[in-house]
């Protein structure tokens, strides 16, 4: 059973359960989205444009012309450290 559909049908003795599929899964959850994102800090140019950093292409394999999805939060100043 997926862990949504066991928070969604829990009831109050299944807290431990899905208190241990938990510990068990965001682990997992967390090194796919590192494998497969990447985030990083970048100062915005002339025109608009970002570079993405030459590490992050080369791990996730990111050439010239590749279509990327971008998800942009501006930073405070005290952010930008």
């Amino acid at each position: 059973m997926k862990i949504g559909e066991l928070i969604n049908k829990a009831d109050i003795e299944d807290i431990p359960d899905i208190i241990h599929m938990l510990r068990k899964e965001i682990p997992k959850v967390i090194e796919q989205a590192a494998r497969e994102n990447a985030f990083f800090k970048a100062k915005v140019g002339e025109s608009g444009r970002i570079t993405i950093p030459s590490a992050e292409r080369e791990a996730l394999g990111i050439q010239e012309g590749d279509l990327v999805q971008i998800l942009v939060r501006p930073l405070k100043l005290s952010d930008q450290q």
